[in-house]
C-alpha cells in the first residue's frame, strides 16, 4: 500500500474518475466535498453498473470501463524482462 490516498470531488466528470482509477491502479475512490469531507465511496462495480454501449448525456462508455478494468488488472512486467512477441 502507497499511502498516497486519491480522490475525486462530487461535480468531477466521470471521465476523470476512470482516469485516476486507470493511472493509479485503484478500483475505489473517496469522494470527498471542498472540506475535505467524506461524501461516498466511487467503486468500478458502481461505473460497471451504469454503462451503456449508446452514448449519451450521463452515460458511461463499456470501452472505458473495460480499459479501467484492463489497467487495474495489468500486471507490470518483471524488473529486467523486455517486452518481447511470442511467434
Amino acid at each position: 500500500m502507497s499511502g498516497e490516498v486519491y480522490s475525486v470531488n462530487p461535480e468531477d466528470e466521470l471521465d476523470k474518475a476512470l482516469q485516476a482509477m486507470q493511472e493509479h491502479k485503484i478500483r475505489r475512490l473517496p469522494v470527498v466535498n471542498v472540506e475535505g469531507e467524506l461524501e461516498g465511496i466511487l467503486s468500478l462495480n458502481d461505473l460497471v453498473l451504469h454503462a451503456k454501449a449508446d452514448e449519451g448525456e450521463d452515460t458511461i462508455d463499456y470501452g472505458e470501463v473495460v480499459k479501467t478494468y484492463r489497467a487495474i488488472c495489468e500486471h507490470p512486467a518483471p524488473m529486467g524482462a523486455s517486452a518481447t512477441s511470442a511467434s
